[in-house]
């Protein structure tokens, strides 16, 4: 999805440089694309970021819990042992 915003954003940079050259009219749809190569690059390098999360599996669903921002393997490993101990749930880890 990325690539796709970035390849659709660059549609317009040739229009862009000619209106930077030579003048001419500037078409707010040709602004907006160009923004969007600014959302597929984000896009891109937030899935290829390293992202913990925590499967929750029950019988009738199932989510996964993403972790946002640092997450250290000790904390994560103390709370799925305090979730087993504490409140008696079964869970299995791969950390």
């Amino acid at each position: 999805m990325g690539a796709i915003f970035i390849a659709v954003g660059l549609l317009p940079v040739k229009g862009i440089i000619n209106w930077m050259t030579d003048g001419g009219t500037l078409h707010f749809v040709h602004v907006v694309m160009l923004a969007l190569v600014v959302l597929g690059a984000w896009l891109i390098f937030w899935t290829l970021k390293k992202n913990y999360y925590l499967r929750v599996e029950t019988q009738a669903n199932r989510w996964n819990l993403v972790f946002r921002g640092k997450v250290l393997i000790d904390d994560l490993k103390s709370f799925v042992d305090e979730a087993n101990t504490e409140y008696g749930y079964t869970i299995e880890s791969e950390i």
